[in-house]
């Protein structure tokens, strides 16, 4: 899976998902979820290598992933 962004690809990493470049659709976005848990980027930081969490789902951009 990949974080939202236009250029990700291979590991899971966060981003800056409403950057003005970003070409996907709500329709390409997920979250990622598991009971009232979701697939969360540790405290929402861009950095590659920032690791994955299951965490109480809040709709925030670090819990919304892009199709890949």
């Amino acid at each position: 899976m990949a974080a939202h962004r236009p250029t990700g690809c291979g590991a899971p990493r966060a981003c800056g998902c409403y950057a003005a470049d970003s070409r996907e659709t709500q329709k390409d976005l997920v979250s990622l979820k598991a009971g009232d848990k979701c697939a969360d980027v540790w405290w929402g930081k861009e950095a590659n290598g920032t690791p994955v969490r299951l965490w109480p789902c809040t709709g925030t951009a670090h819990q919304t992933w892009r199709r890949s």
